[in-house]
């Protein structure tokens, strides 16, 4: 058997992930002209939203956290 043939994926998915990375390979991409603003105001409205989700992760955390040692104490009692 040689090295030179590539053995054909069994499953069609990797048949298929075998057959875009040879089109990749033959023809790479090349961005439109609307693709780095369009990049950039995913990432300024990802940056925008992800501040607030962090302050309300922590808020949550800090609130389940309570929660939980109040459970403990309460525990303790007789």
């Amino acid at each position: 058997m040689s090295d030179d043939e590539d053995p054909t994926p069994p499953d069609p998915a990797e048949r298929r992930t075998a057959e875009l990375l040879a089109l990749i390979a033959t023809r790479p991409y090349e961005p439109g002209e609307g693709f780095t603003p369009e990049l950039v105001r995913r990432v300024r409205h990802q940056r925008a939203v992800a501040a607030p989700l962090r302050a309300v992760g922590a808020f949550l955390s800090a609130i389940a956290g309570a929660v939980v040692a109040a459970a403990a104490a309460a525990g303790r009692r007789p």
